[in-house]
């Protein structure tokens, strides 16, 4: 029964975040459109080169990331199915298979160990070098949404549709503690740079921040009226940013909670974000089948590339690759020169 049920979690997820979207299965050349920026002006990420594109999952791409070294790949399906990608040759090393859709995915800050989430609530730690099972945290009855390592690599946070983000020791499996205070499915967690606080997301739009140590909540971020599909910190942690189904990104200073910016990014649901270029650019995906990057400071659109819808997407540590799976089972490996 709870295979079934997490099942149709899954299933529930995957059409929130594609209503609305073209079933146009085209690829289409990566080429950035030209620039809206002053003459002479740089902009990061001008030239964009598509270095691979990987293709082996039979149904969408549910999460993605990129171990800190830079040297492979993780890539989580609807299927199930969890591969890794060599990122220098494009070509796939390892399989695992979970028992309900790869929700959620994330690299150890070390790159030696990675975490799974599936659509039954499982969490499960994984050894990169050997590929063995190391650890199961268990808790969440229903979909892990998100999962999240502080930058210490010391305790990891997880989101359900259980209304609960969990904080556990990475290292012993033990629970720390649980936070309970959305009244709707959590969407996406993240920890800010120094580890102090965590800021959590759910499917009304609720965002609200949380002190790692203590559980404690500590402010509220008013804004969003429709489920935000992620939520992360600014690179110097003195702002947050979402990404909403209503196609708008917005960002609050997290001091004072006050909104700092609404952009109307796109014209259907923004799937998702991410920083590059060391906090300075943001990248947005979408149902409407564009990946959109943006000036931090002024807010204006750099480039546009246009292709398939983008379900999930994940940015290397130093911001210089890319990586985007789609609808359709496909991921694009793209860098920044």
């Amino acid at each position: 029964m709870k295979t079934g049920i997490s099942r149709m979690l899954s299933i529930a997820v995957l059409l929130l975040l594609s209503s609305g979207c073209s079933p146009n299965r085209q690829k289409v050349n990566v080429t950035p459109v030209a620039s809206p920026s002053p003459a002479g002006e740089l902009v990061p990420w001008k030239t964009i080169e598509r270095v691979a594109v990987m293709q082996g999952h039979e149904d969408p791409i549910f999460s993605l990331a990129i171990s800190p070294d830079r040297t492979v790949l993780l890539a989580g399906s609807f299927d199930g199915t969890v591969r890794e990608w060599d990122i220098k040759t494009g070509k796939p090393l390892r399989e695992w298979q979970l028992a309900n859709s790869a929700s959620a995915i994330q690299f150890s800050p070390d790159g030696k160990s990675f975490v799974t989430g599936d659509g039954g609530g499982n969490v499960r730690r994984w050894n990169a070098n050997t590929g063995k099972l190391e650890a199961a945290y268990v808790g969440h009855p229903f979909i892990v949404t998100d999962v999240a390592i502080s930058p210490d690599g010391k305790i990891l946070a997880t989101g359900s549709w259980d209304r609960t983000v969990k904080l556990w020791n990475l290292a012993t499996g033990q629970l720390l503690r649980t936070i309970a205070g959305h009244a709707q499915p959590i969407q996406s967690i993240a920890f800010s740079p120094d580890g102090k606080r965590i800021v959590s997301a759910d499917y009304d739009g609720f965002v609200k921040l949380w002190d790692v140590n203590t559980g404690k909540f500590l402010r509220a971020y008013a804004g969003n009226s429709f489920p935000v599909h992620r939520v992360l910190f600014s690179s110097d942690g003195q702002k947050i940013a979402t990404a909403s189904q209503d196609g708008t990104i917005r960002s609050w200073d997290v001091k004072s909670g006050l909104g700092t910016a609404t952009i109307q990014a796109h014209s259907e649901a923004v799937t998702d974000i991410a920083s590059i270029d060391a906090g300075k650019v943001l990248v947005s995906t979408s149902g409407d089948g564009t990946v959109k990057f943006w000036d931090i400071a002024t807010r204006r659109q750099l480039n546009t590339l246009k292709g398939n819808v983008i379900l999930k997407m994940a940015s290397s540590n130093d911001g210089s690759w890319l990586a985007t799976g789609d609808r359709d089972g496909t991921i694009e490996l793209l860098k920044g020169i």
